[in-house]
């Protein structure tokens, strides 16, 4: 047997944590690629803007690259929050079953 505690998520190598007195934020690497790609994508739509309405001549690839950066922020975005179980329900459903029927339809990974 291992008697040998487990890292907790504050001691993980892969994780940047900032503490506070009441508060631990934790950012994991896919927090820091959704936030840079975000921002990329900002800034490739502002460029679509500037060129199409203030050149009068749009940049062809601006708006086929800020498509596929919101596919790119979408799926990052999910992974995100599936880790921290805060996804968005429709409670609808649950509050309608029975408790058995609902709980199981509530279940979530730990």
């Amino acid at each position: 047997m291992n008697d040998k505690p487990t890292a907790g998520p504050a001691e993980s190598p892969h994780l940047i944590v900032a503490e506070d007195a009441e508060v631990v934020i934790e950012h994991y690497p896919e927090d820091w690629l959704a936030f840079a790609v975000f921002w990329a994508l900002a800034g490739i739509v502002f460029l679509q803007f500037f060129t199409r309405y203030i050149l009068n001549d749009s940049l062809a690839w601006t708006e086929e690259i800020a498509r596929y950066g919101l596919m790119w922020v979408t799926f990052i975005g999910a992974a995100m929050v599936t880790r921290r179980n805060s996804h968005i329900a429709v409670v609808l459903l649950t509050e309608l079953l029975p408790p058995g029927p609902a709980r199981v339809l509530r279940a979530r990974s730990t």
